[in-house]
């Protein structure tokens, strides 16, 4: 004999196991089966930390993405500040030039 949720992933087209990863199919089968599938206490904890740990995972995954956009940032930033501050070195020598070549009046 098949639990409902086996009969759902066959009906499906799906593995079991893909059933069971698809919490919001879960919850909804859950929400409208009038006896949900009991499970154990352990059971319960290990499907919560799975739960807590994909959330991990998920936030780890996004953090990664946005350190990947971040570091070409703060190179092309840290390079536009060193050309800037040459650029304003060379401007004060050229000004400093300019300002001594002028002949003294007198």
């Amino acid at each position: 004999m098949h639990s409902p949720k086996e009969n759902l992933a066959r009906e499906a087209g799906v593995s079991h196991a893909t059933v069971h990863r698809a919490e919001t199919v879960l919850a909804d089968w859950d929400a409208h089966v009038a006896r949900p599938v009991l499970r154990t206490p352990g059971e319960v904890r290990r499907d919560e930390e799975i739960v807590q740990l994909r959330c991990q995972l998920r936030e780890s995954k996004q953090n990664t993405l946005l350190q990947d956009k971040l570091d070409p940032l703060a190179t092309v930033t840290a390079n536009l500040y060193h050309e800037n501050q040459a650029l304003k070195q060379d401007r004060t020598r050229r000004t400093h030039q300019v300002l001594t070549a002028i002949p003294a009046s007198g």
